[in-house]
């Protein structure tokens, strides 16, 4: 991986289980000037569209039951504590939560652009220690 460009992670970063043990690898192993290529879920826009429009299109009505089942709460400190308790609820990821994510891992995030649901980011390493 030393002479690597760039990295695609085809997996949603809200689905890792070990994220920052990834991005510890990649830390230690990618040259600078490496592109990283991934996407995630954005829960402040989820949560915000399934308050704002309750009874709208079948995918709010499917939010708006996963909010009444307990499954997604309306406090965002909520999501974060069941994913922590639960290793199969997606983990709390913003716009800003996965920026700082990045940057701890000597990340620069050049581009965020939301599309069908995801959040998708271009970042570029630019250094080899934590900040």
């Amino acid at each position: 991986m030393k002479n690597a460009r760039t990295v695609i992670n085809l997996k949603e970063l809200n689905q890792i289980k070990e994220i920052k043990s990834i991005l510890q690898s990649y830390l230690h192993l990618l040259p600078n000037s490496c592109n990283f290529v991934g996407c995630f879920i954005n829960n402040k826009n989820i949560e915000r569209f399934v308050l704002r429009n309750k009874y709208g299109s079948k995918e709010n009505k499917k939010n708006f039951e996963a909010l009444e089942l307990g499954i997604v709460s309306r406090f965002p400190f909520i999501n974060r504590l069941y994913s922590v308790m639960d290793s199969r609820t997606n983990i709390y990821m913003s716009e800003r939560s996965v920026t700082l994510l990045l940057r701890d891992y000597s990340f620069k995030v050049m581009d965020m652009t939301e599309s069908n649901g995801r959040t998708y980011f271009h970042s570029q390493k630019v250094g080899s220690s934590y900040n």
